[in-house]
């Protein structure tokens, strides 16, 4: 079937021996690659040059973005540029991060476009949007300390915490550690955190 590269690696992994005979650097991710392409009819030849991409393989987006250009590969189309794949300006740290995904992903849409040829006009907008984001990303690093901060870790924290003490039985104590953490908390950092928000 497609998914013969996946069963491929598998066996190589196997048959790998710390000696050296065998060795093939970023195994897991090319593994974790080759399953999300499995049921994609490309070539064995395709799907590995797939597997080499720099990907990411925790971030959903840069996979889907992956997934989304073997399959048009596959039916022998050209794979462009998605509307999500635009940098705005950060006015958050959210942003910030949300401007290096983007960066990643047009990083990865241009590494696949030098493999598989395909749309130039699509590859030189690619070409021009991650200059783009490489901007925006170095502004927003220069004026980090004007950035929001979005997310509160001290609310974050608290919730973990109550979410731990209802798993261990609804009235189990904290330990003095964590009670002395939670006193610095409410002292210090909320008052700090809130008015920066």
């Amino acid at each position: 079937g497609y998914d013969s590269l996946h069963k491929i690696l598998h066996q190589f992994s196997d048959m790998a021996t710390l000696k050296g005979d065998f060795f093939l650097c970023r195994l897991s991710p090319i593994r974790r690659i080759a399953k999300g392409l499995g049921n994609i009819p490309l070539s064995l030849s395709d799907k590995y040059t797939l597997c080499m991409a720099p990907v990411p393989t925790r971030c959903d987006r840069t996979m889907t973005t992956l997934r989304k250009f073997a399959e048009k590969h596959a039916l022998g189309q050209a794979s462009g540029l998605r509307r999500t794949m635009i940098p705005k300006k950060a006015k958050s740290f959210e942003d910030l991060s949300l401007l290096c995904a983007i960066y990643n992903e047009l990083e990865l849409f241009l590494w696949l476009q030098r493999r598989f040829p395909g749309n130039v006009v699509e590859e030189q907008a690619g070409i021009t949007l991650k200059e783009r984001a490489i901007a925006y990303i170095n502004d927003a690093l220069s004026f980090s300390d004007k950035l929001k901060l979005e997310h509160c870790y001290v609310r974050r924290d608290r919730k973990v915490r109550s979410s731990w003490q209802e798993n261990q039985g609804g009235g189990a104590d904290v330990d003095e550690f964590v009670q002395s953490i939670d006193e610095f908390d409410d002292v210090n950092l909320q008052p700090k955190l809130e008015d920066d928000m």
